[in-house]
Parts: C-alpha cells; sequence; structure tokens
C-alpha cells in the first residue's frame, strides 16, 4: 500500500542491473527549434543495493520462475525472461474485499543479458482467474515478444547462433529460405534440389540433408511447425482462406491434415512464439 508499481520496478531493475539503483527517468532531452537545449543522463540512487552473491542468488531464483515456477508459461524459444508473479487481495474500509485481487508480474529480459523491464498490474479481473501468472503474466508475454520483433538493438547483441536456429528435421521450410539458415549457421548440407519451393531437413548417420516436399491438391496439408508466411502462402495456393490468430509459428490449425480439401474451405491457424 505504501509502495507504487514504478517504485517496484526500479527495485526489480537494479536485481536485473547486478545491484545498481537508478532512477527512472521518462524525458532524456529537450529541444527547441531542433536545437538540444538540455539533456538528462542516467542517475544513479543507490550504486550496490546488495551484495553481489545476493544479486546473484535473486537472479537466479527470478529465473528459475519462469522455467519451473509460476510463470512457466512466460517460456519462450528465443530469449530467457526472469521475474516474479503477485497475487494479493484488495483491502477495503472493513478488511480485504470478498473476490477482489491485483494481478501482478514483473520482471526483466533477456535474463542472460537484461535490457528490459517491465510491471504489468490487471486491478480486479474479471477473466482468466486472478493470479498473476494467468492473468498479468500473459500480457509482459505479449509486451516482450512485441518488443523483441522490433528492437533492432536487441538483436544485435544476441550471437548468430541464437537469432538464427534450424527447423527441427522434417519442419516444412521455404527452401531458399532453409538454405539461407544452413549457410549463416555455417552447417554443411547434402542438397540434391534444383527448383522445388519447399523442403524439410533431413538427419541421418550425422549428416545434413535437405529433401524436397511435395502437396497434394487433394489433402489439407500439415501446416504446424511452419513460419506463418509460409504457411498462409502455401494454404491460400491450395485454395483456402487462411486466418491467423497470434504470432509466430503455426501451433495448431482448424482443418485435421490428410483430410480431403476442397477449395474455398476457410482454415484457422493458431500460431505461438515457441
Amino acid at each position: 500500500m505504501e509502495i507504487t508499481p514504478l517504485q517496484l520496478l526500479t527495485f526489480y531493475n537494479a536485481v536485473a542491473n547486478d545491484g545498481k539503483m537508478v532512477k527512472p527517468l521518462f524525458v532524456i532531452e529537450i529541444r527547441d527549434g531542433g536545437k538540444t537545449v538540455k539533456t538528462f543522463g542516467t542517475e544513479v540512487i543507490n550504486p550496490q543495493i546488495a551484495s553481489t552473491a545476493t544479486i546473484r542468488k535473486a537472479q537466479q531464483l527470478m529465473e528459475g520462475v519462469v522455467l519451473e515456477g509460476t510463470a512457466k508459461r512466460l517460456k519462450n524459444m528465443f530469449f530467457k525472461t526472469a521475474g516474479k508473479t503477485g497475487t494479493a487481495k484488495i483491502s477495503g474500509p472493513n478488511g480485504y474485499e470478498e473476490k477482489a485481487y491485483n494481478s501482478t508480474f514483473i520482471g526483466y529480459f533477456p535474463a542472460d543479458n537484461p535490457k528490459y523491464s517491465c510491471i504489468v498490474v490487471v486491478q480486479r479481473p474479471k477473466e482468466n482467474g486472478y493470479y498473476g501468472g494467468t492473468v498479468a503474466g500473459p500480457v509482459f508475454k505479449e509486451i516482450a515478444a512485441k518488443v523483441f520483433s522490433t528492437r533492432l538493438a536487441f538483436h544485435l547483441d544476441q550471437p548468430d547462433t541464437a537469432r538464427v536456429k534450424p527447423p527441427p528435421a522434417g519442419k516444412v521450410s521455404g527452401y531458399e529460405d532453409l538454405k539461407t539458415i544452413l549457410s549463416t549457421l555455417d552447417i554443411r548440407y547434402n542438397d540434391y534440389l534444383q527448383d522445388e519451393q519447399w523442403a524439410s531437413l533431413l538427419l541421418s548417420e550425422n549428416k545434413v540433408g535437405i529433401e524436397a516436399v511435395d502437396f497434394s491438391e487433394k489433402f489439407v496439408p500439415d501446416l504446424r511447425g511452419m513460419k506463418a508466411k509460409d504457411a498462409v502462402f502455401l494454404s491460400e495456393n491450395l485454395g483456402l482462406q487462411t486466418s491467423l490468430s497470434g504470432r509466430g509459428f503455426v501451433r495448431s490449425q482448424s482443418l485435421t491434415p490428410g483430410s480431403p480439401l476442397r477449395k474455398g474451405d476457410k482454415i484457422s491457424l493458431q500460431l505461438s512464439m515457441y
């Protein structure tokens, strides 16, 4: 009741910052007629809020919350997140209110090289329960995914092998995209294809190969695991009307793979970042 969300975020940001607490900054400069009149730099509130050993333990514990704890839904394949869920009853004049909660998730990402911290507070949630991990956590995850997908600086600090990963064996990708990924990762592979549009990885006896994938116009293709743009391109070319929900890769599809395909049918694709 005495700490604002911004103050709480400042504390967690200090943990992400290896113990150095800095003052929240809303304005970095003031301009007049295109000329900078005044700039505002980083102001350190406390150079070390706790010992290095304590900070390391706190960081490990918050990573564990996402890996194995109450925020497992926040895990994704692109970067690690650290944080803590919070579920609190709301007090009133006569004590705690019945079925009234604040749901919170606060954390930072990427956990192994923090760049962003964020707090999400949902007051009196009406849907999906009231726990921080199920109400505020998904909002945090959406924000983090949006930041990850739109911030170039975020990706420049990641090693190439962390930014570009080959799809699992058997998963369908665009032929040219697959060759680009393998070349970027400097993976040697056997390629006997020429003009094929779709291909998948073939792994056998420690060898990597690319095999062609042909789709029949008579049956609904298995789009699961494909990138959104590839899935939409393929399904539209087969005569299906496609709708998307979410971002990332195809997690599920409304039409059963292998079932008879009728041109003009509608297919809904559920996407996920992991």
